[in-house]
């Protein structure tokens, strides 16, 4: 009897082991559970299916896929899920699909698809039967999850923020994507560098630049920097005017390097001889503050030392960013700040932002981008262009009514 139980563990370790194999086909690594009685998925995927978990229940090997993490919110083009739907039926095998709501995440559910097989040595026409079923399978999770948005960026950063109460005034800038770092210009390795080496020695330093989305382009080159040789990260503030000492303060309480406006500090030329007492309590604390949008404070620095004050702080000319990369960064940037959009989405709104950018004039690219990429974003998320002008009509009042005067936009 003993010897006839362990033959049966045996084989059904044997068929586990060959589901395995079978699932590795399709890169979904997974292993047999100690105990012989299942089987599990390694770790967890982001492209096609998430996850499986297989049990044997009896005859039968129960086989749960995890195709998707969606919410409430999430839209979906019917017709494209019904396509894989319909493929799936033509197995002749039946696959439930089920969702979960997820005890990590009250906001999200998992769906899952799940069938079972006899538990059976695989022969060469079952093999064959499970590895379709399953590619398709993992083409239909690839489907739904071109249709879902991208997962938020770095929910731990703002945990780390919210954790030491400056949320409210400081918003952690992510890191800049890998592909992207990829594609920096040859003269900005070597100034992040230099500039890396300035914080870590508390030095203090302004960025110069004709437009903000050059800065917020640099300080998430530096806080990928930052994060990857010194552990260390960069909040922006978001206070349209801070005293003095509630900078110093700010700065005591921040997980990270603070950047902040000139005119957060400087609101207006009666604030002008508060400057050098920042930076004199920031330089006895050897703590470092990025300050941005110098071409405003230009002028302020000058005057200040013209008048006896002796104000310390080198000047850091933005190099120019290739546009394409640029674009690029702030479609992200931007559509990770309203919950993150579809690949469908993001793929359309990158040809949309491209048509209308070629109306610009070229010296008014940069100054238009971020609010053309945010009206496109807004449009693809409502699903919808009733009411909006047309591309041509948005540009050109845009460009009538801010770069004319060489405005900044906000």
């Amino acid at each position: 009897m003993r010897e006839s139980r362990q033959q049966t563990t045996s084989e059904t370790r044997h068929i586990l082991q060959q589901a395995c194999e079978l699932m590795g086909s399709i890169g979904l690594q997974s292993r047999v559970d100690a105990g012989g009685e299942g089987l599990h998925s390694i770790e967890e995927r982001r492209d096609g299916i998430i996850s499986l978990r297989g049990t044997v229940n009896d005859e039968i090997l129960d086989l749960s896929f995890c195709l998707a993490k969606v919410t409430t919110e999430n839209r979906m083009n019917v017709g494209v899920l019904f396509q894989h739907l319909e493929k799936i039926g033509h197995f002749g095998i039946n696959v439930s699909f089920i969702h979960n709501r997820d005890t990590s995440d009250a906001g999200t559910a998992k769906l899952y698809a799940s069938f079972g097989v006899k538990l059976q040595h695989f022969s060469l026409p079952r093999l064959s039967l499970l590895s379709e079923i399953t590619k398709s399978l993992n083409e239909f999770a690839k489907a739904i999850q071109l249709q879902l948005p991208r997962t938020p960026r770095d929910t731990e950063l703002r945990e780390r923020y919210n954790r030491a109460g400056v949320s409210e005034h400081l918003v952690p800038v992510f890191p800049l994507d890998e592909d992207l770092m990829q594609l920096l210009p040859p003269e900005l390795p070597p100034l992040l560098h230099c500039l890396m080496d300035y914080l870590r020695a508390g030095i203090s330093f302004a960025l110069h630049s004709r437009h903000q989305v050059h800065e917020h382009f640099l300080l998430s080159c530096l806080a990928s920097a930052g994060t990857s040789s010194s552990g260390f990260t960069i909040g922006r503030t978001q206070d349209v005017m801070l005293p003095p000492n509630s900078v110093a303060q700010l700065v005591a309480k921040s997980p990270g390097i603070v950047a902040l406006p000139f005119t957060t500090v400087v609101p207006t030329a009666e604030h002008r001889p508060a400057l050098p007492a920042v930076l004199h309590a920031l330089h006895a604390r050897g703590t470092a503050v990025i300050f941005c949008q110098y071409r405003t404070a230009s002028g302020w620095l000058q005057q200040l030392r013209e008048e006896g004050h002796e104000v310390q702080l080198p000047v850091i000319q933005v190099p120019v960013i290739p546009f394409d990369v640029l674009q690029e960064y702030v479609l992200r940037t931007e559509a990770a700040g309203i919950g993150g959009l579809s690949e469908e989405q993001l793929r359309s709104a990158r040809e949309h932002v491209s048509e209308m950018m070629h109306l610009c004039g070229p010296e008014n690219r940069e100054g238009l981008l971020p609010a053309v990429i945010r009206r496109e974003l807004t449009l693809q998320k409502s699903g919808g262009r009733d009411g909006a002008l047309s591309p041509n009509a948005f540009i050109i009042s845009l460009e009538h009514a801010f770069m004319k005067d060489n405005k900044e936009l906000p």
